[in-house]
């Protein structure tokens, strides 16, 4: 499941870490978050703190209270990724501890922009896009 370059306990303390950050989000306490999932105060903390890992159920469980897509809180099983990757992560994290009305407003910004980029990466597949400047070249 996870190989040597990430590590059990790794594993559990960036789990932790996530599970933290999206309560936090939410203005949760840890014994907010127990009363809320029906998960002993006790196993929340240990869970933050990357002590233990939760079973999946118990798992399947937070992440439905916190909102979130389990997905989100699961870290990568090879270990940190980009930069890039590690933002986008946390940020679509807090899109979805957003209220619903808000998350429609950000899939309809969102969209047209996706559509720009995937028209881009088509045109360059294609050899099209935008001018270069060397067509006017003899």
């Amino acid at each position: 499941m996870v190989d040597d370059a990430f590590s059990k306990d790794a594993f559990a303390r960036s789990l932790g870490a996530q599970l933290r950050r999206a309560r936090r989000q939410r203005h949760w306490t840890q014994r907010e978050l127990a009363r809320r999932s029906g998960v002993p105060y006790y196993r929340i903390s240990k869970y933050e703190k990357g002590q233990y890992l939760p079973p999946v159920p118990i798992l399947l469980k937070v992440a439905q209270t916190l909102g979130v897509p389990l997905d989100l809180l699961v870290p990568h099983p090879h270990g940190p990724q980009s930069e890039t990757d590690r933002l986008l992560r946390e940020a679509l994290l807090e899109v979805f501890l957003l209220p619903l009305a808000d998350r429609k407003a950000l899939v309809a910004l969102l969209r047209p922009i996706l559509e720009l980029f995937r028209t881009k990466d088509t045109l360059a597949c294609r050899g099209g896009g935008p001018p270069t400047g060397d067509d006017d070249a003899p």
